[in-house]
Protein backbone atom coordinates (compact mmCIF):
# COMPACT_ATOMS: atom_id res chain seq x y z
CA UNK A 1 0.00 0.00 0.00
CA UNK A 2 1.44 3.36 -1.04
CA UNK A 3 2.02 6.22 1.36
CA UNK A 4 -0.61 8.32 -0.42
CA UNK A 5 -3.23 5.63 0.19
CA UNK A 6 -2.20 5.36 3.84
CA UNK A 7 -2.49 9.13 4.22
CA UNK A 8 -5.99 9.01 2.70
CA UNK A 9 -6.97 6.33 5.24
CA UNK A 10 -5.59 8.49 8.05
CA UNK A 11 -7.46 11.52 6.71
CA UNK A 12 -10.67 9.52 6.49
CA UNK A 13 -10.19 8.42 10.10
CA UNK A 14 -9.74 12.04 11.11
CA UNK A 15 -12.95 13.08 9.33
CA UNK A 16 -14.89 10.23 10.93
CA UNK A 17 -13.59 11.32 14.32
CA UNK A 18 -14.79 14.90 13.79
CA UNK A 19 -18.14 13.61 12.54
CA UNK A 20 -18.61 11.47 15.64
CA UNK A 21 -17.73 14.42 17.90
CA UNK A 22 -20.38 16.66 16.31
CA UNK A 23 -22.97 13.87 16.07
CA UNK A 24 -22.53 12.92 19.73
CA UNK A 25 -22.81 16.58 20.74
CA UNK A 26 -26.28 16.86 19.19
CA UNK A 27 -27.33 13.58 20.79
CA UNK A 28 -25.97 14.73 24.14
CA UNK A 29 -28.08 17.89 23.92
CA UNK A 30 -31.04 15.75 22.90
CA UNK A 31 -30.82 13.95 26.26
CA UNK A 32 -31.99 17.12 28.01
CA UNK A 33 -34.45 18.14 25.30
CA UNK A 34 -36.00 14.87 24.07
CA UNK A 35 -39.35 16.35 23.04
CA UNK A 36 -37.99 19.28 21.02
CA UNK A 37 -37.20 17.35 17.83
CA UNK A 38 -38.37 14.18 16.16
CA UNK A 39 -36.02 11.91 14.30
CA UNK A 40 -32.23 11.83 14.30
CA UNK A 41 -31.55 12.55 10.62
CA UNK A 42 -30.99 16.32 11.21
CA UNK A 43 -28.21 15.44 13.68
CA UNK A 44 -26.27 13.52 11.06
CA UNK A 45 -26.87 16.05 8.27
CA UNK A 46 -25.79 19.01 10.41
CA UNK A 47 -22.74 17.08 11.63
CA UNK A 48 -21.82 16.26 8.03
CA UNK A 49 -22.21 19.91 7.00
CA UNK A 50 -20.11 21.07 9.94
CA UNK A 51 -17.27 18.62 9.27
CA UNK A 52 -17.29 19.57 5.59
CA UNK A 53 -16.99 23.27 6.40
CA UNK A 54 -14.16 22.64 8.88
CA UNK A 55 -12.37 20.52 6.30
CA UNK A 56 -12.72 23.32 3.74
CA UNK A 57 -11.19 25.78 6.22
CA UNK A 58 -8.23 23.45 6.76
CA UNK A 59 -7.82 23.07 3.00
CA UNK A 60 -7.58 26.85 2.54
CA UNK A 61 -5.10 27.19 5.39
CA UNK A 62 -7.35 28.97 7.88
CA UNK A 63 -6.02 29.05 11.43
CA UNK A 64 -7.08 25.94 13.43
CA UNK A 65 -8.28 28.17 16.28
CA UNK A 66 -10.80 29.80 13.95
CA UNK A 67 -11.94 26.36 12.80
CA UNK A 68 -12.44 25.31 16.42
CA UNK A 69 -14.41 28.47 17.22
CA UNK A 70 -16.53 27.90 14.11
CA UNK A 71 -17.16 24.32 15.26
CA UNK A 72 -18.49 25.55 18.61
CA UNK A 73 -20.43 28.47 17.10
CA UNK A 74 -22.12 26.26 14.50
CA UNK A 75 -23.30 23.73 17.07
CA UNK A 76 -24.57 26.46 19.43
CA UNK A 77 -26.55 28.29 16.72
CA UNK A 78 -27.99 25.13 15.19
CA UNK A 79 -28.98 23.99 18.69
CA UNK A 80 -30.95 27.22 19.14
CA UNK A 81 -32.74 26.67 15.83
CA UNK A 82 -33.12 22.91 16.09
CA UNK A 83 -34.32 22.64 19.69
CA UNK A 84 -36.00 26.07 19.99
CA UNK A 85 -34.09 27.14 23.11
CA UNK A 86 -32.39 30.42 24.02
CA UNK A 87 -28.70 30.93 23.26
CA UNK A 88 -27.47 30.73 26.86
CA UNK A 89 -29.25 27.42 27.36
CA UNK A 90 -27.52 26.04 24.25
CA UNK A 91 -24.10 27.44 25.20
CA UNK A 92 -24.28 25.89 28.67
CA UNK A 93 -24.95 22.42 27.27
CA UNK A 94 -22.41 22.67 24.45
CA UNK A 95 -19.69 24.03 26.76
CA UNK A 96 -20.17 21.18 29.22
CA UNK A 97 -19.98 18.66 26.38
CA UNK A 98 -16.72 20.18 25.16
CA UNK A 99 -15.32 20.09 28.70
CA UNK A 100 -16.11 16.37 28.84
CA UNK A 101 -14.59 15.80 25.41
CA UNK A 102 -11.48 17.81 26.31
CA UNK A 103 -10.82 15.85 29.50
CA UNK A 104 -11.38 12.50 27.79
CA UNK A 105 -9.06 13.51 24.94
CA UNK A 106 -6.12 14.34 27.18
CA UNK A 107 -6.80 11.45 29.53
CA UNK A 108 -6.50 9.01 26.61
CA UNK A 109 -3.45 10.86 25.39
CA UNK A 110 -1.77 10.59 28.80
CA UNK A 111 -2.60 6.88 29.16
CA UNK A 112 -1.18 6.04 25.74
CA UNK A 113 1.87 8.24 26.32
CA UNK A 114 2.70 6.54 29.61
CA UNK A 115 2.12 3.09 28.12
CA UNK A 116 4.34 3.93 25.12
CA UNK A 117 7.00 5.47 27.37
CA UNK A 118 7.07 8.58 25.17
CA UNK A 119 7.03 11.90 27.04
CA UNK A 120 6.37 13.81 23.79
CA UNK A 121 3.51 11.55 22.76
CA UNK A 122 0.97 14.39 22.82
CA UNK A 123 2.82 16.53 20.29
CA UNK A 124 3.58 13.46 18.22
CA UNK A 125 -0.03 12.39 17.68
CA UNK A 126 -1.40 15.93 17.37
CA UNK A 127 1.04 17.19 14.75
CA UNK A 128 1.01 14.34 12.26
CA UNK A 129 -1.21 11.63 10.86
CA UNK A 130 -0.03 8.20 11.91
CA UNK A 131 -1.23 4.80 13.03
CA UNK A 132 -0.82 5.87 16.65
CA UNK A 133 -3.09 8.84 16.02
CA UNK A 134 -5.74 6.55 14.50
CA UNK A 135 -5.56 4.28 17.54
CA UNK A 136 -5.82 7.30 19.80
CA UNK A 137 -8.86 8.63 17.93
CA UNK A 138 -10.58 5.23 18.04
CA UNK A 139 -10.04 4.80 21.79
CA UNK A 140 -10.95 8.41 22.52
CA UNK A 141 -14.23 8.31 20.60
CA UNK A 142 -15.11 4.93 22.12
CA UNK A 143 -14.79 6.40 25.63
CA UNK A 144 -16.69 9.52 24.58
CA UNK A 145 -19.50 7.34 23.19
CA UNK A 146 -19.54 5.30 26.40
CA UNK A 147 -19.80 8.52 28.39
CA UNK A 148 -22.78 9.57 26.25
CA UNK A 149 -24.52 6.23 26.85
CA UNK A 150 -23.98 6.60 30.60
CA UNK A 151 -25.37 10.15 30.52
CA UNK A 152 -28.41 9.08 28.49
CA UNK A 153 -29.15 6.26 30.90
CA UNK A 154 -28.72 8.50 33.95
CA UNK A 155 -30.65 11.54 32.68
CA UNK A 156 -33.32 9.88 30.55
CA UNK A 157 -36.06 10.58 33.13
CA UNK A 158 -34.60 13.69 34.77
CA UNK A 159 -34.58 16.70 32.49
CA UNK A 160 -33.93 19.47 34.99
CA UNK A 161 -30.63 21.28 35.35
CA UNK A 162 -29.32 24.74 36.11
CA UNK A 163 -27.89 26.31 32.91
CA UNK A 164 -26.04 29.04 34.81
CA UNK A 165 -24.35 26.55 37.13
CA UNK A 166 -23.35 24.28 34.23
CA UNK A 167 -21.99 27.22 32.22
CA UNK A 168 -19.73 28.52 34.98
CA UNK A 169 -18.55 25.02 35.87
CA UNK A 170 -17.71 24.44 32.21
CA UNK A 171 -15.99 27.83 31.87
CA UNK A 172 -13.70 27.38 34.88
CA UNK A 173 -13.20 23.74 33.98
CA UNK A 174 -12.04 24.58 30.45
CA UNK A 175 -9.70 27.26 31.78
CA UNK A 176 -8.22 24.85 34.34
CA UNK A 177 -7.82 21.96 31.94
CA UNK A 178 -6.41 24.34 29.33
CA UNK A 179 -3.64 25.26 31.76
CA UNK A 180 -3.02 21.57 32.48
CA UNK A 181 -2.95 20.72 28.78
CA UNK A 182 0.06 23.01 28.24
CA UNK A 183 2.12 20.80 30.59
CA UNK A 184 0.78 17.68 28.90
CA UNK A 185 1.88 18.91 25.48
CA UNK A 186 5.39 19.51 26.82
CA UNK A 187 5.80 16.30 28.77
CA UNK A 188 3.61 13.30 29.50
CA UNK A 189 4.37 11.54 32.76
CA UNK A 190 2.66 9.58 35.49
CA UNK A 191 1.90 12.92 37.17
CA UNK A 192 0.01 14.24 34.13
CA UNK A 193 -1.83 10.92 33.87
CA UNK A 194 -2.82 11.20 37.53
CA UNK A 195 -3.93 14.82 36.97
CA UNK A 196 -6.15 13.97 34.02
CA UNK A 197 -7.48 10.92 35.84
CA UNK A 198 -8.40 13.20 38.74
CA UNK A 199 -10.11 15.57 36.28
CA UNK A 200 -12.10 12.64 34.92
CA UNK A 201 -13.17 11.64 38.44
CA UNK A 202 -14.19 15.25 39.19
CA UNK A 203 -16.16 15.29 35.93
CA UNK A 204 -18.04 12.15 36.94
CA UNK A 205 -18.72 13.70 40.35
CA UNK A 206 -20.13 16.79 38.61
CA UNK A 207 -22.42 14.55 36.58
CA UNK A 208 -23.57 12.89 39.79
CA UNK A 209 -24.23 16.30 41.34
CA UNK A 210 -26.27 17.27 38.28
CA UNK A 211 -28.19 14.01 38.58
CA UNK A 212 -28.86 14.56 42.29
CA UNK A 213 -29.91 18.13 41.58
CA UNK A 214 -32.26 16.93 38.84
CA UNK A 215 -33.79 14.36 41.17
CA UNK A 216 -34.14 16.98 43.90
CA UNK A 217 -35.96 19.37 41.56
CA UNK A 218 -38.17 16.59 40.29
CA UNK A 219 -39.04 15.39 43.79
CA UNK A 220 -39.72 18.97 44.90
CA UNK A 221 -42.09 19.51 41.99
CA UNK A 222 -43.82 16.20 42.70
CA UNK A 223 -44.13 17.17 46.35
CA UNK A 224 -45.61 20.53 45.36
CA UNK A 225 -48.14 18.78 43.11
CA UNK A 226 -49.08 16.35 45.87
CA UNK A 227 -49.45 19.19 48.38
CA UNK A 228 -51.63 21.10 45.92
CA UNK A 229 -53.80 18.02 45.39
CA UNK A 230 -54.01 17.53 49.15
CA UNK A 231 -55.16 21.14 49.61
CA UNK A 232 -57.82 20.65 46.94
CA UNK A 233 -59.03 17.48 48.66
CA UNK A 234 -59.16 19.26 52.00
CA UNK A 235 -61.10 22.14 50.46
CA UNK A 236 -63.56 19.76 48.79
CA UNK A 237 -63.94 17.80 52.03
CA UNK A 238 -64.60 21.04 53.93
CA UNK A 239 -67.20 22.10 51.37
CA UNK A 240 -68.90 18.71 51.58
CA UNK A 241 -68.99 18.97 55.38
CA UNK A 242 -70.45 22.48 55.12
CA UNK A 243 -73.11 21.33 52.64
CA UNK A 244 -73.96 18.34 54.82
CA UNK A 245 -74.26 20.59 57.87
CA UNK A 246 -76.53 22.98 56.00
CA UNK A 247 -78.67 20.08 54.80
CA UNK A 248 -78.98 18.80 58.37
CA UNK A 249 -80.07 22.28 59.53
CA UNK A 250 -82.60 22.52 56.69
CA UNK A 251 -83.94 19.07 57.49
CA UNK A 252 -84.25 19.97 61.16
CA UNK A 253 -86.03 23.26 60.37
CA UNK A 254 -88.30 21.56 57.85
CA UNK A 255 -89.24 18.97 60.44
CA UNK A 256 -90.10 21.71 62.94
CA UNK A 257 -92.17 23.61 60.37
CA UNK A 258 -94.08 20.45 59.47
CA UNK A 259 -94.79 19.78 63.14
CA UNK A 260 -96.11 23.31 63.61
CA UNK A 261 -98.28 23.07 60.49
CA UNK A 262 -99.54 19.66 61.55
CA UNK A 263 -100.56 21.09 64.89
CA UNK A 264 -102.39 23.99 63.28
CA UNK A 265 -104.23 21.66 60.87
CA UNK A 266 -105.26 19.33 63.70
CA UNK A 267 -106.68 22.31 65.61
CA UNK A 268 -108.55 23.48 62.50
CA UNK A 269 -106.63 26.78 62.39
CA UNK A 270 -106.33 26.84 58.60
CA UNK A 271 -106.07 30.62 58.42
CA UNK A 272 -102.94 30.76 60.55
CA UNK A 273 -101.58 27.68 58.74
CA UNK A 274 -101.95 29.47 55.39
CA UNK A 275 -100.27 32.59 56.80
CA UNK A 276 -97.47 30.45 58.17
CA UNK A 277 -96.96 28.80 54.78
CA UNK A 278 -96.90 32.22 53.12
CA UNK A 279 -94.31 33.31 55.64
CA UNK A 280 -92.17 30.28 54.79
CA UNK A 281 -92.47 30.96 51.05
CA UNK A 282 -91.51 34.63 51.37
CA UNK A 283 -87.69 34.16 51.08
CA UNK A 284 -88.08 32.27 47.75
CA UNK A 285 -90.68 34.61 46.22
CA UNK A 286 -88.79 37.87 46.73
Amino acid sequence: MSQATINQVYTGMELCSNLVEAWLCYHYIGIFLPDRIRGRLPFFLLSLLLVGSVRAMDHFGIDPLISTLWFVFFICMTTVVLFHVDLFYAVSLVSFYFLCMYIINYFCMSVMGVMAGNQEFARFILNQLSLWRCVYLAVDKAILFLFYLMARRAFRKTLFYNPRMVFFVSLFGILGTGYLSMFTLKKISVLTLFSWGLCLVILLCLCLIMLFYANYIKEREMRSILEFKDRLIQQEYGMMQQIQKEQEILSHNLKNHLLILDGMVRQGDTENAGAYISQLRAPWTT
